[in-house]
């Protein structure tokens, strides 16, 4: 049986392709792969080359793959979006109705990318488990026959992730992205005539959503570019693929999901010895005091990073640029956090590998800066190496028999969310503000995101909780990390 992967690698997104032709014969010239396959090879007038890009490889469905990974740039560059167009602020007496709608949509992140390649793998490797092509259409019109439906390959790649769900192989919300990747690139490869008729239909529907202002309406994900109706509804478009909620498992362990980190589990993790390597201490700082997911902190740059003993003020502002959802934010740094991340940048260890990077960067490149954390072959650091210092945490802890966590470097972000959202309600501060402030500061678009840290909050469990670093980036109070070393004390007076 046959098998696909996804392979990173670097490519060109360059404007105005051509063929490189030799001179002499005049004849395109050609570059061989493997297995007798050979490409034409071409240049671009200007060139735009994009590392690290995930595209999928299976050269016995060569057509799948290069139809999945040109649907895959054109989601990158925005050729082809989910969200509306970026015609928010453009002028229309300058430009016609039909251009604003050819406007390019939102673009997304390298992140984003990976995961929809991820999905559409799965899809992939499906197709060749079961011999099915893709493309397959019926000879006759579309209706909501079940009978009709049930041949069309989408409908069986929906039927068998609610089978995946049932039987706890999936998790609901897994397969519920799943199916709305593959949608979306059946309705790209309809757009870009790959197929000639979508397999399933696209119904309009009203969405009429409570206490939202008019100028909110047309940001939702759906919307179609209309605008809201008379009435303040949002029109959008379903496509009977949705999987019934009816399917979803009560968890198995519901203390795998998200969870902050107890105070003798924070204290645990702060005195491993693996923490002694300052790129791991460092970022723990970063996920438990700012919030951060593992993917922010592969993002952050060294521009904004100073020596806070050049200035008085306490805070400092230091910019996040496409986290997820490709928002870029400002964050509030502690003068303590800020004094560690300026004095691991002026270490002789860094200082080499600046040095590598702006030898084949070059130096002040704008299309390169110079990340916090530099990683193997002159490269950002991967999301995946900050995500599995918990891990190596955990062998360390079961090496030495000590207690072991049962968090992971996601649930720091929690950690934060729960804490800050403890202090600002001890303040006295009305939830109402308190959601607010919480968007803020975790960078959510939804409070549905956010409710759950107030949850954590209200809890008992975390009733007598006051970090110092909450105290210090949210009250002004100087306040460094102490809080570390008391921790450590009560670290062992049983286990959790």
């Amino acid at each position: 049986m046959h098998s696909a992967r996804i392979k990173k690698t670097t490519i060109n997104l360059g404007t105005r392709p051509s063929f490189v032709v030799d001179n002499d014969t005049g004849e395109i010239l050609k570059e061989k792969l493997n297995d007798g396959i050979e490409i034409r090879q071409f240049s671009y007038a200007s060139n735009r080359f994009i590392e690290n890009f995930p595209l999928l490889i299976c050269f016995n469905r060569l057509d799948d793959t290069l139809a999945m990974n040109l649907h895959l740039i054109h989601r990158f560059t925005g050729e082809f979006a989910v969200k509306k167009n970026k015609t928010k602020g453009r002028s229309t007496l300058a430009e016609s109705e039909s251009t604003r709608q050819s406007a390019r949509g939102s673009s997304l992140t390298l992140k984003s990318i990976e995961s929809i390649a991820k999905d559409l793998l799965s899809f992939l490797q499906w197709l060749i488990d079961n011999d099915i092509d893709w493309k397959l259409a019926l000879s006759e019109p579309l209706n909501d026959a079940e009978s009709t439906l049930e041949e069309l390959p989408v409908w069986k790649y929906r039927s068998s992730l609610i089978d995946k769900v049932t039987k706890r192989q999936l998790s609901y919300k897994t397969a519920v992205r799943r199916i709305n990747v593959v949608r979306y690139f059946y309705e790209w490869a309809w757009k870009y005539h790959h197929i000639v008729s979508l397999p399933f239909e696209l119904k309009e529907k009203t969405y009429y959503p409570k206490n939202c202002k008019n100028d909110e309406l047309g940001d939702l994900l759906f919307g179609m570019g209309k605008g809201p109706t008379k009435k303040g509804g949002i029109p959008y478009f379903t496509s009977g693929l949705e999987l019934p909620k009816k399917i979803i498992q009560p968890d198995s362990s519901p203390d795998e999901s998200l969870q902050p980190y107890s105070l003798k589990e924070l204290a645990s993790l702060l005195s491993s010895t693996v923490l002694d390597n300052p790129t791991y201490a460092l970022a723990v700082d970063l996920g438990y005091q700012l919030g951060l997911r593992a993917s922010d902190i592969t993002r952050l740059n060294r521009e904004d990073i100073v020596n806070p003993e050049e200035h008085s003020k306490q805070i400092f502002k230091m910019k996040l640029y496409g986290s997820k959802g490709n928002k870029d934010r400002y964050l509030d740094v502690s003068r303590s956090l800020m004094c560690k991340m300026w004095n691991y940048i002026n270490t002789d260890r860094n200082a080499r590998l600046v040095l590598r990077w702006e030898t084949k960067y070059g130096i002040n490149n704008p299309s390169h800066p110079i990340p916090l954390f530099i990683g193997r072959q002159n490269r950002r650091m991967s999301e995946k190496s900050i995500s599995n210092i918990i891990d190596k945490v955990r062998r360390n802890q079961k090496k030495q028999d000590r207690p072991v966590i049962k968090r992971t470097f996601h649930d720091l972000r929690a950690t934060f969310g729960t804490y800050y959202a403890k202090y600002l309600l001890e303040q006295g501060m009305k939830e109402s503000a308190v959601k607010t402030r919480l968007m803020r500061a975790m960078g959510h678009n939804s409070f549905e995101t956010t409710k759950k840290y107030l949850n954590f909050a209200t809890d008992e469990a975390y009733g007598n909780v006051m970090e110092p670093w909450v105290q210090e980036i949210y009250e002004g109070v100087e306040k460094l990390m102490q809080a570390k070393i008391e921790m450590q004390e009560v670290m062992y007076d049983s286990t959790f």
